[in-house]
Order: C-alpha cells, then sequence, then structure tokens
C-alpha cells in the first residue's frame, strides 16, 4: 500500500485554485502564467476563486470525464419516503449551480469547508402513489419545482495519495453535508389526482400553502441527490489531474 503524503494548506489551496482557474480550459495544464494575488487572506482567494470557477465547473469538461452539471439531467430518480409515498422522476433536469453564490470558504489544514446559496429549478416527469401527508394521491403528469436560497453547507476532508506510476493526487476522504431551505420553493405538479383537475387544483394549493412542511418532509432526498452527483465529479476532476501539474500553477500569497 502507498503511503499517504499530507500537504500544508498552501499547497491543498494552490491545487484547489488551479482547479477552479483551469476547469474550462481545453488542456489540463495550468490556464495562466499570471500569479494570482492572495494578499494574505485565504479565505477571501478561494472564495472568490470558487465564485468565478462555478459557471465553468457547470458546464463540465469532456477530457476529464466530468459531466455538465447546469442543466444537470435526471433520466431516472425513484424516492420512497415513509408512510407509503412512492415517487418516480423521469426525463428531468435541475437547473442553477451556475449562479450559485459562494457565501463562505474557508480551508483549516487538510478540512474545506464551504458555503453556497442556490436558486434551483426541478422539471420533469413524475409518477406518484401513496400519501403526502394527509392526501392519498396517485399522480401521472409534469412537475415543476422552484427552490429559492437553499443554503447548503459542505465539509470536505482531503488528503494526498501516490498512484502505482508514482504521481500523487489529491483525494476526498470525507464529506459532510447539510442544508436549509431559506426562502419561498413553489410547486406545480399536473394531474396529481388523476381524473380529477378540481381536486388537484386544491391539493396543489394546501402544498404551495404549507411549501416549509412539505420540503423539510420530502425535499432532503432531492437536495442530496444533487450534491452527491456534484461531489462526483469534484472527486472525477482530482482523480484525474496529478498534482505536479497544478503545483507549477504560480500562485502569490
Amino acid at each position: 500500500m502507498k503511503p499517504v503524503i499530507m500537504f500544508s494548506e498552501k499547497c491543498i489551496l494552490l491545487v484547489i485554485i488551479y482547479l477552479v482557474k483551469g476547469f474550462s480550459s481545453a488542456t489540463i495544464n495550468p490556464p495562466t502564467k499570471s500569479a494570482t494575488s492572495c494578499n494574505g487572506d485565504i479565505s477571501r482567494c478561494l472564495q472568490e476563486s470558487m465564485q468565478r470557477a462555478l459557471p465553468t465547473f457547470a458546464e463540465g469538461n469532456r477530457e476529464i470525464e466530468v459531466e455538465r452539471l447546469d442543466p444537470l439531467t435526471v433520466q431516472r430518480l425513484d424516492l420512497n419516503f415513509p408512510g407509503g409515498l412512492n415517487i418516480q422522476f423521469r426525463q428531468g433536469y435541475a437547473k442553477g449551480l451556475r449562479n450559485c453564490i459562494v457565501d463562505k470558504a474557508r480551508l483549516v489544514e487538510n478540512v474545506l469547508d464551504t458555503e453556497i446559496v442556490c436558486n434551483v429549478s426541478i422539471n420533469g416527469k413524475y409518477k406518484s402513489t401513496g400519501r403526502l401527508l394527509m392526501f392519498p394521491i396517485n399522480g401521472d403528469g409534469d412537475a415543476s419545482i422552484k427552490c429559492r436560497n437553499v443554503r447548503i453547507s459542505i465539509t470536505v476532508t482531503l488528503k494526498s495519495v501516490e498512484k502505482e506510476h508514482g504521481s500523487k493526487y489529491l483525494e476526498i476522504v470525507d464529506i459532510k453535508t447539510k442544508h436549509k431551505f431559506v426562502g419561498r420553493i413553489t410547486y406545480k405538479l399536473t394531474n396529481i389526482f388523476k381524473g380529477s383537475p378540481e381536486t388537484s387544483k386544491l391539493v396543489m394549493e394546501f402544498i404551495n400553502q404549507n411549501w416549509r412542511l412539505v420540503a423539510e418532509e420530502f425535499g432532503d432526498p432531492i437536495v442530496e441527490f444533487g450534491v452527491t452527483r456534484i461531489m462526483s465529479n469534484v472527486k472525477q476532476a482530482l482523480k484525474m489531474i496529478p498534482v505536479e501539474k497544478m503545483l507549477s500553477f504560480p500562485l502569490e500569497f
């Protein structure tokens, strides 16, 4: 087994900034020869770099097999909730990652804490059976969900590993996430009661009047699905780019 190589905070910061600045490049070489100045404020430097990177990261990068994340396609998502509610999403997509706000970014030794605030829209086809709160439902139609100000906190623990060919790579060894629905969520589900548009309308009015209760009861798996997809692609980027390529990127502290 290859030994674990611990990197300094400065080296990890440099690697992260390399990724976020050079992600949209046609190659995985350092994107610029000009230095980036942190002026002694590592958190600000990291936060601003991550903010600038979001739109290009969301576009994906075929060269290193990172998928496009805005829109994020959801071909199939099956959700089973306590109480017997089952929801199937098909032919769906989520939009909004590119416009998220990086509200916090802090690196302490090998632990990276970030917090982003996002407005996200989710659209697709759905089928549902079971009970939604007090309502028995049997839906089959179009789904549109708009979420404002979803606050997502992500804590990542990093380490450096040496692979068989001798190159070193940065690896995520632990991820902790949590989220909070701060702004309003608007739901639009057509045909939530098959063959009864009047009842469907009444139920949707109730759901939107009680959006926070619905979100806290049923929204977590959807957010977790999206965060998991995003972090899977971050892992992929780290897996494909050796540290020595990143460390050649100039950075001024």
